[in-house]
């Protein structure tokens, strides 16, 4: 899904649902979640050996304690970066 142009993918899919304002809005959401999915996952699997997260296991902390107070804050920073692209890229596109 990441390699086939997204504007292209988006207008099928819109066409396929139809032709309202909300439709065109999934389209993109759905184009563009591959591209968010992938940079949380390499944050979280960069994250997910360092030295304080190796600790909280010692420590017996659950694996879900883990994820939400210490993985996923340390591996938002560049999911918020690629967010605020990705809203300025579908903005033009919705516009367009």
């Amino acid at each position: 899904m990441l390699v086939f142009p997204g504007i292209i993918l988006a207008l099928v899919l819109a066409a396929v649902l139809g032709p309202t304002l909300p439709s065109s809005m999934v389209a993109l959401g759905l184009v563009y979640s591959p591209v968010l999915a992938r940079v949380v996952r390499s944050g979280v699997l960069s994250v997910r050996h360092r030295d304080f997260i190796v600790l909280t296991t010692l420590y017996g902390l659950s694996s879900r304690h883990r994820m939400w107070r210490h993985v996923l804050p340390n591996a938002l920073a560049p999911a918020v970066v690629q967010l605020t692209l990705i809203a300025g890229t579908s903005l033009l596109a919705q516009t367009g």
